[in-house]
């Protein structure tokens, strides 16, 4: 008897805006009044190939590339070095992000996503770091995953016709979303649209709502994720020109905009560089952005800090280097 095999194929759906036409603002950034920050700095000779950094409870950690040494460096809120934990195995698990968009205030755990396919659980002790969990929430390998819940998963896609998509893990099915906006870089492959269009994208489960940065172009734009319709559209004017050529582009001297967003005490912080790649900087400005896309606050920092976190008590914290050497940096952001 012919044996037969069910072959269960995942169902593709693309989710198309509704009527209403998303809210367009625009923002001089020129005119946004920032709050000096003079931030405390300690030597950190610790660690070495740094690629993210979180806040837990009263303590920061912050993830090393480097597989010769430790995963995890911690940190107490006084720039006080108090350990570092887990190791590299000999292939796999790295260990490339923190969870930047966390569901709840947690004291205790800290969500890391590891070969970009996986969620890796670590419970928090006062003197130690155990791996609790690990499972996989995307197919394939993916950029900027975010767990909506423990049944739908977000990344950004790579050469498809929408930028992002929704995964639910129990059926396979796949939700694309989303359109690229139009870039002053122009193109001419799939695989050059994707990097142009850069984005960034943090989650708030309370709301629903979805927020993507743009690295190339200066544009936040605000998702409903229960629809998958684009809300609102926020434009920086005022900023440096977008002229680059595509050679240019992979050269890094075109201008980069948004950088690293994160979610805090129920804020949203992310970079404004407004910079070329290939420019050194003197310091970094910091905006918090209302879950709408408004700008509230600009922070005019007096160090360039590329890797950063924020508490939910509203601690600054980031790296930076002087001469050639690590700095851990710290300053409460005024309100």
């Amino acid at each position: 008897m012919a044996s037969f095999r069910k072959h269960f194929l995942p169902v593709i759906i693309f989710c198309v805006a509704a009527c209403s036409d998303p809210s367009v603002s625009e923002v001089d950034y020129m005119a946004l009044e920032g709050q000096p920050v003079h931030l405390e700095t300690r030597p950190a000779e610790e660690f070495f190939t740094p690629s993210d950094m979180y806040c837990v409870g009263d303590d920061i950690f912050i993830i090393s590339q480097n597989r010769q040494g430790n995963i995890l460096y911690r940190y107490g809120a006084g720039l006080d070095f108090k350990g570092s934990y887990l190791h590299y195995g000999r292939s796999g698990s790295e260990f490339f992000f923190v969870d930047r968009s966390p569901c709840r205030q947690n004291d205790s755990t800290l969500f890391l996503y590891t070969d970009n396919v996986e969620k890796t659980e670590l419970s928090i002790g006062p003197d130690t770091v155990t791996i609790a969990s690990r499972r996989k929430i995307v197919p394939d390998l993916s950029n900027n995953v975010i767990e909506l819940s423990p049944t739908r998963t977000f990344y950004r896609t790579l050469q498809e016709e929408r930028p992002f998509c929704i995964y639910e893990t129990s059926s396979g099915e796949k939700r694309y979303f989303g359109k690229f906006p139009d870039s002053p870089i122009s193109f001419q492959t799939d695989e050059d649209r994707d990097n142009v269009s850069l984005s960034v994208s943090v989650y708030c489960d309370s709301l629903g709502i979805l927020m993507s940065f743009y690295e190339s172009m200066p544009v936040i734009e605000v998702y409903d994720m229960n629809t998958c319709e684009k809300i609102s559209e926020t434009l920086l004017t005022g900023v440096r020109p977008q002229d680059a050529t595509i050679d240019e582009f992979y050269e890094g001297d075109s201008v980069i905009y948004f950088m690293r967003p994160v979610v805090s005490g129920g804020k949203v912080y992310v970079q404004m560089v407004n910079a070329t790649g290939n420019e050194s900087l003197s310091g970094s400005v910091l905006l918090e952005v209302g879950w709408d896309g408004t700008v509230l606050n600009r922070y005019d920092l007096d160090r360039d800090c590329p890797i950063y976190t924020v508490s939910e008590d509203g601690v600054f914290y980031g790296l930076s280097i002087e001469d050639g050497n690590y700095l851990l940096c710290k300053k409460e952001l005024p309100i």
